[in-house]
């Protein structure tokens, strides 16, 4: 016990401890059985589905990505590039991971649109600008949001 200006305060860890025993009401629960053994390894399992799962959901977006609802879609190959007709062009880095995603993005899903600068200054990389409306839109884009970009 501790006696802190004249009061008597009793200590959490007053009492001596025992092997399996927390100090005050935190008793350690361990059976040590084959059950917990199962149940680790179900619970582990399921973590690792579910990490498998949001991986694989992740790697869709951007070049995988295909939205078959669009009618635009399927007509934007046989017309104009879509993006330049708009007025969008993108300021890139050689060096940068996103904007070597964003080129694969764009080499796949819009192969004929070439307004890719690397000289320019911009805040970020990649940079969307718009030279029709003065828009700059940083950060790379996925291929459903270049589809509504491409919508002018």
């Amino acid at each position: 016990m501790n006696n802190i200006a004249g009061f008597i305060q009793p200590s959490v860890y007053s009492q001596p401890s025992v092997v399996g025993i927390m100090p005050q009401s935190m008793p350690i629960v361990a059976t040590g059985g084959r059950s917990d053994i199962m149940t680790m390894a179900v619970v582990a399992t399921i973590v690792v589905i579910v990490l498998f799962i949001l991986y694989k959901n992740m790697a869709k977006t951007g070049v995988d990505a295909e939205d078959t609802t669009d009618d635009f879609k399927s007509n934007f190959e046989e017309n104009m590039d879509p993006l330049s007709k708009c007025g969008w062009e993108v300021i890139m880095s050689p060096s940068c991971p996103y904007c070597i995603r964003q080129k694969q993005i764009l080499e796949r899903h819009f192969p004929k649109f070439d307004k890719i600068f690397t000289d320019k200054p911009a805040e970020a990389v990649p940079t969307w600008v718009n030279t029709k409306t003065g828009k700059r839109i940083p950060g790379m884009q996925t291929y459903d949001r270049l589809l509504s970009m491409a919508r002018c």
